[in-house]
């Protein structure tokens, strides 16, 4: 899926030939054009595609036996629009779609099934002393702990993570002072037992700020 020319979200698909599809015609009645890339994920077996749209709001057209349409600003009120793209991910029971603010800072709309309740967290204002943010968040759980990261407005990558009864802030150039600075969005994921934190960085390599387990350590992959 991407975000196309017309501000529109193509969809090149494979089910058993290639096809496309356009979401936004999709939808009965339409949905909002984009300002931003898509994001999707998979949800109780609910195909969800997330994007920033015109109005700054974050939209989801979901297929569920049909395409439908919702606004995730209207099911969260209190929610600031957003100036990033989404990042959505599951979480046990739970829905998270996060997002760079316009207050810069990391905002969280969210669902859980277990209650049907729709909810909105500003993730600095769990954690004490997270920066703003300059970039946009990556998400990921390792060891039941959900960990959003981000470069933050030093930057340097920042972690606010949930241990699933408190949040936790964390500065992984801090980890590694050793550490060359970012000028790209993080991207994160689990290998085997090890926790690893990738990203442009300021010298135009990709860095690698990683935990095996029990110590911090750092690479540079020259490019």
């Amino acid at each position: 899926m991407y975000w196309d020319v017309n501000n529109t979200i193509s969809d090149i698909l494979y089910a058993g030939s290639w096809q496309y599809q356009n979401l936004n015609a999709a939808v009965e009645g339409g949905a909002p054009l984009s300002n931003g890339n898509p994001f999707s994920v998979e949800y109780y077996s609910q195909h969800h595609t997330l994007y920033r749209d015109v109005n700054n709001t974050i939209s989801d057209i979901l297929y569920a036996g049909s395409w439908q349409y919702q606004n995730l600003h209207s099911k969260a009120s209190g929610a600031p629009l957003a100036q990033g793209d989404p990042f959505s991910l599951v979480n046990y029971t739970q829905h998270h779609t996060l997002y760079r603010d316009v207050n810069n800072n990391i905002s969280d709309i969210w669902y859980d099934h277990n209650g049907g309740k729709w909810q909105h967290v500003i993730l600095q204002n769990e954690a004490a002393g997270a920066p703003v943010a300059a970039g946009d968040p990556f998400s990921l759980i390792y060891n039941s702990d959900q960990h959003n990261l981000y470069r933050d407005v030093n930057n340097k990558i920042s972690d606010i993570c949930y241990d699933g009864s408190k949040w936790h802030y964390q500065d992984l150039h801090k980890k590694r002072p050793d550490a060359a600075l970012a000028q790209g969005n993080p991207c994160s994921l689990v290998y085997r037992s090890e926790f690893h934190t990738l990203y442009w960085d300021v010298n135009n390599n990709i860095s690698d700020i990683y935990y095996d387990g029990s110590k911090w350590d750092y690479k540079t992959w020259v490019v």
